[in-house]
This record gives C-alpha cells, structure tokens and sequence, in this order.
C-alpha cells in the first residue's frame, strides 16, 4: 500500500531504521538474504536503499568477505548504531560489528541461527536468547551453549 502522508512515510522509515538497528544490536552483523527475510521485502531495490540510507547515516558498515568458496556482503553495526538503540536498561553493552573477527566456519552458523529466529518470531515465537552472546552466558550457568 502507498503511503501518501509525508509525515506517515517518515514515520514508517524510522521504524524500518530502528528495527534494523535493533536486530543488529543483537546479532551484530547479518547478511543481504537473512535480512530480506526479516523485512519481508518483496524486491531487493527495497532493502539496497534501506541498507544504502542507513550506512550513509554512519549507524552500520558494509564489508564483503571474499574467500576461495564465497564472497558475501555484511552489513553490521557501528559505534554510532549502537548509540542509537542502547537502552539505559541494557544489561550488557552489545559489540559492534568487527570484520576481522569474522571467520568463515562460524558465519555459516551465525546466519542460520538468524534465520531459524526470524522464521520462528514470524510463527509467533517471542523471547530469543542467543546461546553465542554473553546475555546467555550471564543469565544461565552452564557449561554447555545450545542454540
């Protein structure tokens, strides 16, 4: 549906901002694919002019790792992203996207339990914790990290 209201179409592209900085709050970093699939868009223009808008705006950075096998675009977020969707509340402070800390055996395994946790809170499921980050950690004590 087209959205005539100026006013209506700023509002609507704020919560698109702020949803994809809240997302990568939590995940740090995630790929073009995974990333179509929490927006639900239907055409890729949509999500390259999201993703242009707010990585001109500083708030998250592109990188391309390039391999033998593959070579996938990352979106994550900055320090100035990261400014934006930290609530006072935060238990802990999230990490900002690093490049050079991402390896190639757990980028598989990042983006799959992504998007496991975007089809199930599409179903209805609410509350995801990462076994990966330290919210898990903090909040169970345990030896074993499930997904």
């Amino acid at each position: 549906m087209l959205i005539t209201a100026y006013s209506e179409r700023q509002t609507r592209h704020r919560e698109k901002i702020q949803r994809l900085l809240n997302f990568l709050k939590e995940e740090t970093y995630s790929d073009f694919k995974t990333l179509m699939l929490l927006f639900g868009f239907r055409d890729h223009k949509s999500l390259y002019s999201l993703l242009s808008k707010v990585e001109g705006m500083g708030l998250i950075q592109k990188h391309v790792l390039v391999s033998r096998t593959m070579k996938i675009s990352l979106w994550g977020i900055t320090s100035d992203g990261l400014a934006i969707v930290l609530a006072p509340d935060d238990a802990l402070f999230p990490a900002r996207f690093e490049p050079s800390k991402i390896t190639g055996w757990t980028l598989e395994h990042h983006l799959d339990n992504q998007a496991a946790r975007i089809i199930l809170e599409l179903k209805g499921a609410s509350g995801w914790v990462n076994g990966d980050r330290t919210t898990f950690l903090s909040r169970y004590q345990v030896s074993h990290r499930p997904d």
